[in-house]
């Protein structure tokens, strides 16, 4: 059961959050990645542990590019939040709810600005020329 893990620290959102506040990015990206190391690791697996770093690597240019955008941050923040809330709760429909909408949000807004910036020419009706 998920519910197994124990609370991240608390402490990790609220840098991240005075980081945002405060105008620091690498801050927040910091306390962000920070923040995610601390719930993972209190899985107490070593080898998935593991294999998530691997794939935070991969995806340190969509969470780079991600932590910049105000939005994006204070949603990820209220998410950190619910995620703090469920496993206190012991609610492992929300949790897995929460974890859910949180995992897809970041790739979502990263996909979306990059097709603003290099629309696809068959859907401009342009050639690309």
């Amino acid at each position: 059961s998920v519910l197994g893990l124990a609370p991240a620290p608390r402490h990790f959102d609220t840098i991240a959050y005075a980081a945002t506040k405060g105008g620091d990015p690498r801050a927040a990206f910091r306390a962000n990645i920070d923040f995610h190391r601390a719930f993972f690791a209190a899985c107490n697996n070593r080898e998935l542990v593991e294999a998530i770093a691997q794939f935070e690597q991969k995806a340190h240019g969509v969470r780079s590019f991600t932590i910049t955008q105000p939005d994006y941050l204070e949603r990820a923040r209220a998410e950190h939040w619910g995620i703090i809330d469920a496993l206190e709760a012991r609610d492992e429909a929300k949790l897995l709810t929460i974890c859910r909408e949180h995992i897809q949000a970041a790739p979502k807004l990263y996909i979306a600005s990059y097709r603003r910036r290099f629309p696809d020419p068959a859907e401009t009706g342009t050639t690309g020329r």
